[in-house]
């Protein structure tokens, strides 16, 4: 897999050579280091290819936290973008995020997607320095680890996942309402349950 090209667009601090344009690297196909002070994008730069490759930032729960400050006296950020063309194996892709306070775009060569339809396209494997504590951490932060690292294999697990998930909540919404009806000397039919069980 080789990025062919990084666009970042109101993404944090990623600008151009000249600081006012957008970020619009094209990075060598075999090898890159990226150098620079503290505070000069390196970090951001990385971020916005593992946006691009999983959807999710390894710095924030909110992606629109990755907008960029707005200058003194200019309107606040309201969007930014991010696009990458990634060669795989002679076949190009190009994927685009438009990142906005109402929600996100997806752009699978020039076409609207959904997460599942973009997830998968670009594969990343970060490593940083709180991935340290993965092992000692609680189980459910190693299953949403482990979950990432399908997403980049196998697409369709996102869509598996969200649907389990959703059974859960139900179950879950189910057991709790069962819980109250008995305390109130309600009865309560567990039949139902046996049905989320087997599902």
């Amino acid at each position: 897999m080789h990025v062919e090209r990084l666009y970042a667009a109101q993404f944090r601090n990623l600008r151009g050579l000249t600081g006012a344009e957008p970020l619009d690297w094209q990075p060598h196909p075999h090898f890159n280091l990226l150098t620079g002070d503290n505070g000069e994008g390196k970090t951001n730069t990385l971020e916005a290819l593992a946006i691009l490759a999983t959807l999710r930032s390894f710095r924030t729960p909110k992606l629109t936290d990755c907008l960029a400050f707005a200058g003194p006296g200019q309107p606040a950020v309201t969007a930014a973008s991010l696009a990458t063309s990634v060669q795989v194996q002679g076949l190009r892709r190009d994927l685009g995020l438009s990142l906005q306070h109402k929600g996100k775009k997806l752009l699978l060569d020039g076409k609207a997607v959904t997460a599942s339809g973009f997830v998968g396209h670009l594969t990343a494997v970060l490593f940083v320095p709180s991935d340290l504590t993965l092992a000692h951490d609680e189980p459910d932060d190693r299953r949403k680890w482990l979950d990432r690292l399908c997403f980049n294999h196998y697409p369709q697990h996102l869509i598996d996942l969200r649907q389990v998930e959703s059974v859960l909540a139900n179950r879950n919404a189910l057991l709790k309402q069962g819980r109250d009806r008995l305390a109130n000397g309600q009865t309560f039919d567990a039949d139902l349950i046996a049905v989320y069980d087997d599902l």
